[in-house]
């Protein structure tokens, strides 16, 4: 059985996104551990509620 990916198979995601105010959005780095815990942590209860 055989499916359809759904990227094209010449597609290439951008470095960066420019967002508004400055803000962009990027690939996360092996390098954003330590922001991303921090994070990931003081968030846990709702993420916990969306994804249990």
């Amino acid at each position: 059985m055989s499916e359809e990916p759904w990227l094209p198979q010449d597609f290439v995601h951008p470095r960066s996104v420019p967002l508004v105010d400055g803000v962009h959005l990027r690939p996360i780095r092996a390098s954003d551990v330590d922001i991303d815990m921090v994070t990931v942590m003081a968030n846990r209860d709702m993420l916990w509620q969306m994804y249990g």
